[in-house]
């Protein structure tokens, strides 16, 4: 059994700038069988607004990313986000990815591009790509575009808390309703048939966080959460990583008081977000997998796996002597 790992942008940034702690990445390369690395959606965006904003000088960046390009997943460098990462987790069924290796296949052609386009060319030229059917795509990464997005998403979260603040003192709920808030947002999960089996487990960790975050921002003497204070500026794509725990996946973060934060919560997947030592020490000791058991096994994925390959054998017209070929292209995401 192999366990997904992702990483964010400060377990990238502190190779790339060679500041500790780091990844032990001769313990990944004797480990490749157990364990497929990933970026998140979200270091990606900010990696490739840090390159074009020369807020990572590109000449680090191609001295540095080699060593950490040999050992990320071949077929998921970096993953989705969104309605994408939703499908792929089991927390969304009404908007499926219509072909999955062509979005391995995109997300590839974003990553290669990122790795070898200089500041200058951001925006200015494109990678060609080929989809399974055979027809050629192309990508062009937009530096104002993925600024936009980074500030979007920020607004959107200092709204929501805005909104929080607004309405949940008016029903009652004070600093000290952590919990309730919790059980309330939970409550919510379910209600609608179209909504995915198991939603609310699934995204325990990320409603808890959520609910920590809007409680320590309402009413009191000193509010101890600001979300438009500039040391919070990262709060929205910490929060984004906890999305990618139901796939399942295990979580690697520079930010310890991130961590520390979500243990707090009594999270029963909190386990599954781990600061770089913690993430070596798992490694170390062969235990990554126990920290996904409530979500996979050896079992459970060891069947997905042979019943995605048998239909992509049978799809192809169930043809002879290449079995193999069907096996290595159907690996789960997680």
């Amino acid at each position: 059994m192999f366990v997904r790992v992702v990483l964010d942008t400060c377990t990238v940034r502190n190779h790339t700038d060679n500041c500790q702690p780091q990844i032990d990445l001769n313990l990944l390369r004797q480990n490749r069988d157990l364990v497929r690395l990933s970026l998140s959606a979200s270091a990606f965006v900010e990696l490739t607004r840090q390159l074009a904003d020369r807020d990572l000088p590109f000449t680090r960046w191609q001295e540095r990313i080699p060593s950490i390009n040999a050992i990320l997943d071949e077929r998921w460098p970096c993953l989705p986000n969104g309605k994408q990462l939703a499908w792929l987790a089991g927390t969304q069924a009404t908007d499926p990815i219509e072909n999955v290796e062509d979005e391995s296949r995109y997300m590839r052609a974003c990553w290669f591009h990122l790795l070898d386009v200089t500041p200058e060319q951001i925006g200015k030229c494109q990678v060609v790509y080929r989809v399974l059917d055979g027809t050629l795509k192309s990508i062009r990464l937009d530096a104002k575009r993925l600024n936009d997005i980074i500030a979007s998403q920020r607004q959107e979260w200092i709204d929501y808390i805005h909104k929080m603040q607004a309405i949940l003192p008016a029903r009652g709920f004070t600093v000290a309703d952590e919990q309730a808030i919790y059980e309330v947002m939970r409550s919510d999960f379910g209600n609608d048939p179209l909504d995915a089996p198991g939603i609310a487990e699934k995204l325990d960790a990320a409603s808890r966080m959520i609910a920590r975050f809007v409680a320590r921002s309402l009413p009191s003497k000193m509010p101890s959460y600001n979300p438009e204070s500039e040391k919070r500026r990262g709060d929205t794509f910490d929060l984004n990583l906890l999305f990618y725990v139901p796939l399942p996946a295990v979580i690697l973060t520079g930010d310890a008081r991130f961590v520390r934060g979500l243990r707090e919560t009594d999270s029963p997947h909190a386990r599954q977000v781990l600061t770089i030592d913690e993430f070596n020490t798992h490694l170390k000791q062969g235990s990554l997998e126990f920290l996904i058991s409530d979500f996979q096994t050896p079992e459970r994925q060891h069947r997905q796996h042979s019943e995605a390959a048998y239909f992509r054998w049978e799809n192809r017209g169930r043809s002879p002597n290449d079995d193999w070929a069907d096996w290595f292209a159907s690996e789960p995401v997680a």
